[in-house]
């Protein structure tokens, strides 16, 4: 109560006193040492601008308290993570080092190449899970696909711990997709987004895949599979964002 107390008081006397910018960046500094002080030394705070670093920590609040004091926006960590698997993946890692949503951003990136007039399954992977243990909770995709001169195929579309393979029109109903079931292609391979999620596991919610145990895949792969036009020609490329929340355990 005494903390909660000296935050308030020195928040309402810095905001309704006008201070000196001098005197903001002093009192700014002591809230968050007083208010982040037991967040973990590999986590990041992130919000808008002006930066205060502490031992190991990064805090970010906004806009130097422009029009009142900002409040913080997410939290950013570095702990226990996955890695992007792909230059043209990136990764942002959100939450507390335990509990994480993880956003992975596609851009142009190479799922694989059609066999024109062929049955082909193919996949690349977007992200590797950190060694241990983890529970996967959902998984949710908005993202487009873009195919050479030939866009009007409707190929099979999943999430898996697995990269597809073979030749075959459809993903196997099994490791190939058992983050997001697959699902026929709707739009145009012209980089058109569709959405998909958010979504437990394929085999049920806390079920399969989502119970990772330490031998278990760490891999989520972007799959593809169909029966190609004849007149398809180069790579299948994906744009977009998929979002991971998943807890790790140790």
């Amino acid at each position: 109560m005494m903390k909660n107390s000296k935050i308030f008081l020195t928040i309402l006397l810095f905001v309704s006193l006008g201070l000196s910018q001098g005197i903001k960046s002093g009192v700014k500094n002591y809230i968050h040492k007083i208010l982040f002080s037991k967040i973990h030394t590999d986590s990041v705070l992130v919000a808008n601008s002006s930066s205060v670093v502490m031992p190991s920590t990064i805090f970010t609040a906004g806009a130097e308290f422009a029009g009142g004091l900002t409040g913080i926006t997410y939290i950013r960590t570095t702990l226990n993570i996955g890695t992007a698997d792909s230059a043209s993946v990136v990764a942002l890692e959100y939450g507390d080092g335990f509990h994480h949503i993880t956003v992975l951003t596609l851009t142009a990136h190479i799922v694989g190449t059609p066999n024109a007039g062929n049955n082909l399954a193919f996949g690349s992977t977007l992200y590797t899970f950190p060694a241990g243990t983890h529970v996967h909770y959902t998984t949710y995709s908005n993202i487009g696909f873009t195919a050479g001169t030939q866009q009007d195929d409707l190929p099979d579309i999943a999430i898996g711990s697995v990269v597809g393979s073979g030749a075959s029109a459809t993903l196997n109903g099994g490791t190939n997709e058992d983050y997001i079931t697959g699902q026929t292609w709707g739009s145009t391979l012209d980089s058109t987004a569709e959405i998909d999620g958010p979504l437990g596991a394929t085999a049920g919610i806390l079920t399969g895949i989502s119970l990772n145990a330490a031998a278990n895949s760490k891999k989520v792969i972007l799959n593809a599979a169909d029966g190609w036009h004849a007149s398809i020609t180069g790579n299948l490329t994906a744009d977009g964002t998929v979002i991971i929340v998943w807890d790790f355990l140790e």
